[in-house]
């Protein structure tokens, strides 16, 4: 969780998919639609960075580019199809401080493709929370790819406490209990309790704190929720608890939080 801290999406403008026939060539003297990737479903061709680097890409490739850059795109002799997005980044942030490259490819893992597919519908459902949820999931997608280049199985097989994790992130506004925890895990309680902090490095009860405070700072970051009502959505049973939990992961108030922004 402290990877928001890292590497904050601010808001997005776009995400679309697009299609291009073949030879297609488009020149950009300077990206000025903001931060973003392009993901290629399909078709090949070369990218050109702003060194004058020529990068051969293909199917589930990403190409990162930051606000500003200029760069090329050139397809061959092929139809191609790709996702494209535009957003901002926190002041604080750049692909560069995080770590992330120009170029990376996920042709090892087909769960990369279904991530930037559900990105994609996410944006196109338009509700309230698209943007939201489009932030959260760009996050997301950026971290597997760091964690890949660094040498991690961002995308590994479940651990054996996998399912208490998703039911975690999925429910972590309800009530949740470890003994509910262990049996989905096929556990003992105090076998599992011993597990989850093993592979999570945190009780299962401090890690569901972690995922709430995490969507709190998204949510005092659309300004679009009151602190009662944050502390509502995420399950707590008042403004003053939340505001205690709040203060004792970050270091303030969610109010000073949200002056800070």
């Amino acid at each position: 969780m402290d990877f928001y801290k890292e590497f904050l999406i601010d808001s997005v403008s776009i995400i679309v998919r697009k299609k291009e026939k073949p030879f297609f060539k488009r020149v950009f003297t300077e990206r000025l639609s903001g931060n973003g990737f392009v993901y290629f479903l399909s078709g090949y061709g070369t990218y050109t960075d702003k060194n004058g680097r020529i990068i051969p890409f293909g199917k589930d490739d990403f190409l990162l580019v930051e606000h500003g850059a200029p760069y090329t795109i050139e397809t061959d002799d092929c139809e191609s199809e790709y996702i494209t997005t535009a957003f901002s980044l926190d002041k604080s942030s750049s692909y560069e401080k995080f770590g992330l490259p120009t170029f990376f490819s996920a042709k090892d893992d087909d769960r990369f493709r279904l991530k930037v597919l559900s990105l994609l519908r996410a944006w196109e459902k338009n509700s309230v929370y698209s943007k939201l949820e489009a932030r959260l999931m760009i996050n997301e997608i950026f971290l597997d790819i760091r964690k890949a280049i660094g040498g991690e199985t961002a995308l590994s097989a479940p651990s054996p406490v996998s399912p208490a994790i998703e039911y975690i992130n999925r429910y972590y506004n309800s009530e949740i209990t470890p003994k509910v925890l262990a049996k989905l895990c096929l556990m003992s309680e105090s076998y599992f309790r011993s597990q989850f902090r093993k592979h999570m490095g945190v009780s299962p009860l401090k890690y569901r704190e972690s995922v709430r405070i995490s969507w709190a700072k998204q949510y005092l970051a659309t300004n679009l929720f009151s602190i009662t009502e944050i502390a509502e959505k995420l399950g707590y049973c008042d403004i003053y608890h939340f505001s205690k939990v709040f203060r004792q992961h970050c270091g303030i108030t969610p109010s000073e939080y949200k002056k800070g922004l």
